[in-house]
């Protein structure tokens, strides 16, 4: 049951970069599956991620959560860390940095409508997404690719190294 959610959340999530409706469904599944108090770790970490990625106020502590929760998974790990467990921390720590630019870069939490460029009034051409496979890639360079793994993705105004 939880493996078929995870995969829709992130179905959804994917979807959600250009569609409001289909990234509330996917913080929608992640919240229910956040509510499971047997929710296995990988799980809630992929749920906690999808939150730290959300627009919506709040997106820095759910991203904390993600690290905090992955440690944890790590710290009381029976044996070496598998290449998984590895990734799965890696990819948390990621996003809180990239959510904590985000946040600083925009002075605290915004109504979640998005950043536009006050010139032109054109979306910020520095918006980078997240992609597990990829890492950081900016959409308006190249199309991330749709792959079907549940890669986690975050939609920011971080500034693209040129």
């Amino acid at each position: 049951m939880y493996q078929a959610m995870d995969e829709s959340m992130h179905e959804f999530h994917k979807k959600g970069q250009e569609d409001k409706k289909n990234r509330d469904e996917a913080e929608h599944i992640a919240q229910i599956l956040l509510s499971y108090a047997d929710l296995p770790l990988v799980f809630r970490c992929r749920a906690l991620m999808i939150m730290g990625c959300s627009e919506k106020p709040g997106y820095v502590e759910w991203a904390k959560e993600a690290v905090r929760f992955a440690e944890l998974g790590t710290a009381s790990a029976q044996g070496p860390l598998t290449e998984g467990d590895q990734q799965l921390l890696a990819n948390c720590k990621t996003l809180l940095e990239q959510a904590e630019e985000d946040y600083a870069e925009r002075g605290g939490y915004d109504d979640g409508q998005g950043d536009v460029d006050e010139d032109t009034g054109d979306e910020d051409e520095g918006e980078v997404i997240w992609d597990s496979t990829n890492g950081w890639v900016n959409p308006a360079d190249a199309e991330a690719e749709d792959d079907t793994d549940g890669a986690v993705e975050r939609k920011t105004t971080a500034v693209v190294a040129e």
